[in-house]
């Protein structure tokens, strides 16, 4: 039977064998699903559709076979049955995964609402507040926190660009009004803590470190005593009337001492307490706990996600010998039956446990969640060319290099969404260029071949861990 995967989805990571994106069966944020229905094209004449296990269809050009093709799993639209904990009851504002899980965050790999399948959004366009799918270019109350100036959303911020909810924007200036909270109001902005940094001299914010006019955080100046000094938070951070003693000592200050000043100690630029000397946490990258009793400097939280730079020179997804005898059939067939749900069930991990050493460090690479996409562009990798495998393995190294400093597995998975559409987005639009290898030679790695990741572990592991 001649039968093509469907069409290609783009999504903003790699291509989606998809044709409308009709297919959600297997939760792939970037990866490969299969079309709604029957063949999306045809193959060319004498063409013959490549399947897992390299035999062919020897039906003539233009016929259909009698019977469906065994291994490829039914691709129409009654085939994806969401989860029965997740529903419109118990996910009213998020989108189901094929798991299961109550998606909340609207992100083009993970769009909808009202308990529906989340979709993956075509590329170049976002996913709206209302869980729908606009091109980028569409300004709406869906697509913008602030306003709207033709098809741009900007900030709504601005006196000659005001207003909120995707609203069209409005210039203040031309009323002789300002924009104050995204909306036009008389005159000119009263002194807060929403618009200064230093004190408020009446309406007037002023920097904040005049013996004077001393304080910070939009609050109210006050005048210093007269053996106080008003003394800098920082750049642009106000600052703090403190005592200055002769000598600064635990006797006489509460603070931290700066030489002989007595500071509050509260700051990145000068924390401690009890009359201990003054920490620059700033200088030491570090930060002030304000919580510790004595105050005192504490490692910066990790970053999540790091800023990436640039993709590092010679950056590839490796390419992997096909090696024989690692994995029986039985290894393959006890993979199969116990990793439907994914590569960190617990039935997964105790079976991945149980094989043979050899066989569990040969499927290492491909013990993976789809998610993840390194463990499909390592089966796909043969197939590539050079600039293809780098792309991917630059893809790869800046999800990993972005989310490696986060906490918890839920930071990470969040981070992974998060950059996968912000700074990785560029190098996973190039790692569409795996396309071609999904639907040819490497037709195999496709993860809609086979109805679940057990099935397509077992036969990506024959491929590369039993090679005949």
């Amino acid at each position: 039977m001649k039968r093509a995967f469907g069409l290609l989805c783009l999504a903003v990571a790699v291509p989606v064998v998809a044709a409308a994106c009709g297919r959600a069966d297997l939760d792939l944020p970037p990866p490969y699903q299969a079309g709604p229905g029957s063949d999306a094209a045809a193959l060319p004449d004498g063409a013959a559709d490549a399947r897992p296990d390299g035999t062919a269809d020897a039906t003539p050009d233009g016929t259909a076979d009698a019977t469906p093709d065994a291994p490829i799993p039914d691709s129409g639209p009654d085939s994806f049955v969401p989860d029965a904990g997740c529903s419109a009851a118990t996910c009213p504002t998020g989108c189901c995964s094929v798991d299961g899980a109550c998606i909340v965050d609207k992100t083009v790999a993970a769009c909808g609402s009202g308990g529906n399948a989340c979709l993956i959004c075509p590329a170049a366009s976002v996913c709206g507040k209302d869980g729908k799918c606009y091109d980028v270019n569409d300004c709406n109350p869906n697509t913008c926190n602030g306003c709207c100036i033709g098809n741009l959303c900007v900030g709504g911020n601005d006196t000659t660009a005001c207003g909120a909810n995707g609203a069209e924007c409005t210039n203040c200036a031309g009323a002789n009004q300002v924009c104050q909270a995204n909306t036009c109001v008389a005159g000119a902005p009263k002194c807060s803590a929403a618009n200064c940094n230093g004190c408020c001299s009446g309406d007037v914010c002023v920097v904040g470190t005049d013996p004077l006019k001393c304080g910070a955080n939009g609050q109210a100046c006050t005048a210093c005593g007269a053996a106080q000094v008003c003394s800098s938070n920082g750049p642009q951070a106000g600052g703090a009337c403190e005592a200055q003693n002769p000598q600064c000592n635990p006797g006489n200050c509460n603070g931290c001492c700066d030489g002989n000043r007595c500071r509050q100690g509260a700051n990145q630029r000068a924390c401690g307490q009890a009359g201990v000397a003054c920490r620059d946490c700033a200088a030491e990258g570090s930060t002030c706990d304000l919580q510790a009793n004595p105050r005192t400097c504490v490692a910066a939280p990790n970053a999540c996600p790091t800023q990436y730079l640039a993709c590092p020179a010679g950056t590839v997804t490796p390419t992997l010998p096909l090696q024989k005898g690692q994995c029986s059939p039985a290894n393959l067939a006890a993979l199969a039956a116990a990793c439907g749900q994914g590569p960190d069930g617990a039935a997964c991990v105790a079976a991945r446990n149980a094989v043979p050493a050899a066989c569990s460090a040969c499927i290492a690479p491909f013990a993976v969640p789809f998610q993840d996409l390194t463990g499909l562009f390592a089966c796909v990798a043969p197939y590539l060319d050079a600039a293809c495998n780098r792309s991917t393995g630059c893809a790869a190294d800046c999800s990993t290099a972005s989310c490696d400093a986060c906490a918890t597995p839920q930071e990470e998975q969040q981070c992974r969404q998060q950059s996968t559409n912000g700074q990785c987005q560029p190098y996973y639009q190039q790692a569409q260029c795996t396309f071609t290898a999904f639907l040819g030679q490497g037709s195999f790695c496709n993860p809609q071949t086979y109805g679940n990741y057990g099935g397509w572990l077992a036969a990506v592991g024959k491929q590369y861990c039993n090679a005949p």
